[in-house]
């Protein structure tokens, strides 16, 4: 029996992880589609809703959810908003989130609300948190090391700045995890959302070093 499967895709990160699904599903002869919205819509992360446009053989829905800097729960809104709109005019068999970004909550209680199954792939992962000053640093080093992508590894180091906080912790000199003779503060990030910085990172460098590989041959 074919079956309707609408996937919500938010950032490029997690549309890597649910493509090969949506592959299985769509040569397996149900009906695919995506619901791109989050970074995937904004120029700022390379506008990568085009990379969803590309795959064969699916439905694609674009909506834009956010705005930069709008607040966690304006973005919750709108996207509740419009996946609810988009999900009462297809009305699929079952929904497929990844992760735990706000659109993934979004697509999950839209989804319950309105009676209709989910799959969460990876929605128990624990990611655990990094101090933001680490992040920083390395991508500090990789820029030195990388040379001519300069504006690259600065949106690197911004997204990792206006990343949720993952909370702030007093150090001391005694801590194993992070010892401060100074005792300030730790801003600390989520890393499953640094170790999406530094994929898009180096997927950016390596399609820049090919082009200019290309241009040189030429």
């Amino acid at each position: 029996m074919t079956r309707h499967l609408l996937f919500l895709t938010g950032t490029r990160a997690d549309f890597g992880k649910l493509e090969p699904l949506a592959a299985a599903a769509r040569d397996a002869g149900h009906r695919v589609s995506f619901f791109v919205t989050g970074m995937h819509m904004m120029d700022r992360y390379g506008l990568t809703r085009n990379e969803v446009a590309r795959m064969p053989g699916v439905t694609v829905h674009e909506f834009v959810n956010q705005a930069e800097g709008d607040p966690q729960d304006a973005v919750l809104a709108r996207t509740v908003t419009g996946f609810s709109g988009f999900l009462r005019q297809t009305r699929p068999d079952l929904v497929v989130l990844h992760g735990d970004r706000i659109e993934a909550l979004a697509g999950a209680l839209v989804a319950a609300t309105n009676y209709v199954r989910s799959a969460h792939v990876e929605g128990g992962e624990v990611s655990g948190t990094i101090d933001e000053a680490i992040v920083l640093a390395s991508i500090a080093g990789l820029a030195t090391a990388h040379a001519g992508n300069d504006d690259l590894f600065a949106d690197a180091a911004m997204r990792v700045q206006f990343a949720r906080s993952a909370g702030r912790v007093q150090t001391d000199a005694t801590s194993v995890l992070h010892p401060s003779r100074d005792g300030s503060a730790v801003q600390l990030r989520y890393r499953s959302e640094m170790a999406d910085v530094f994929t898009d990172l180096a997927i950016d460098i390596g399609l820049r070093d090919t082009g200019r590989l290309v241009e040189a041959n030429a």
